[in-house]
């Protein structure tokens, strides 16, 4: 049986986060040719209580534990894996992470329904900060220089800077000194945001996966340079609604182990779509 959509939803600790996505999804007006993966990176089991719920006989849910803490990618990884193992590759398949909720009930009706070209990869929907009221997409609407790329270097240098620098984004959002955008029209751009991302069959079928080569971060440009390998298009489209509760797992401003993976994802994607 072909599934029209897999969602991907990987986890660390955010067991109550991950509840509200799954209650979302359950309201959904249509939801017989959906599946879902709940990839746990944490180091532990969650509690039975939030196990019980998932993989039950017919279950459209599904619960898996990652062998150890994959990061966001690998653990979508592991869950695509594991779901290709013994199922066809979905029309459509969503990685994100728990912290996002549906609020659309007919979300998964205006997905499937979507008439797409066959060099559309990757489709970033609306994503709507609860915190801002602004939408994370479209993330990048162009690549980056080499230049720009070298002043993230920098930033990203330590967790002074890092920090610093998420305290002046956070004072931006909160003062409204930079609005978001309002686009009421699908067009193409270069990256999604992270948090929630649609991939189509099309990403699967010429060679595409979630083998990112860093832990964290860096996820929307491999995206990107991915899509754009396979002569794939990355299409954003407002219509396509989801709202967002950001950093769930990592917070507002960054521990230590955090900036040290920000720091090397940064100089991963420079030696990696950068050294030519």
């Amino acid at each position: 049986m072909n599934i029209e959509v897999l969602i991907i939803a990987v986890l660390y600790k955010t067991y109550n986060e991950c509840q509200k996505l799954i209650n979302s999804i359950l309201n959904q007006n249509s939801i017989s040719d959906v599946r879902v993966i709940i990839v746990d990176n944490s180091s532990e089991l969650a509690k039975n209580e939030f196990i019980e719920q998932f993989n039950k006989p017919d279950s459209d849910i599904q619960y898996i534990s990652a062998p150890q803490n994959l990061g966001y990618f690998g653990g979508a990884q592991f869950g695509y894996s594991h779901f290709i193992s013994t199922n066809p590759v979905p029309n459509k398949v969503i990685v994100c992470n728990v912290d996002v909720v549906l609020e659309q009930s007919f979300f998964f009706q205006k997905l499937i329904e979507l008439k797409l070209d066959d060099n559309i990869g990757i489709v970033a929907p609306s994503i709507i900060s609860k915190r801002y009221k602004t939408d994370a997409n479209p993330k990048i609407e162009e690549r980056y220089s080499l230049k720009k790329m070298k002043f993230y270097r920098l930033i990203n240098s330590n967790m002074f800077f890092i920090n610093f620098y998420q305290f002046l984004s956070y004072c931006k959002k909160i003062i409204k000194l930079k609005p978001a955008k309002k686009i009421v029209t699908a067009k193409y751009i270069y990256a999604p945001h992270g948090a929630f991302i649609i991939f189509t069959k099309e990403y699967f079928v010429r060679g595409g996966s979630f083998k990112h080569f860093s832990f964290l971060f860096g996820e929307e440009i491999f995206v990107a340079e991915t899509a754009s390998k396979l002569n794939l298009k990355v299409l954003y489209n407002p219509e396509l609604i989801i709202s967002d509760f950001e950093h769930a797992s990592t917070g507002i401003f960054y521990k230590p182990i955090i900036c040290r993976y920000m720091k090397i994802s940064t100089l991963d994607i420079i030696n990696h779509y950068y050294s030519a």
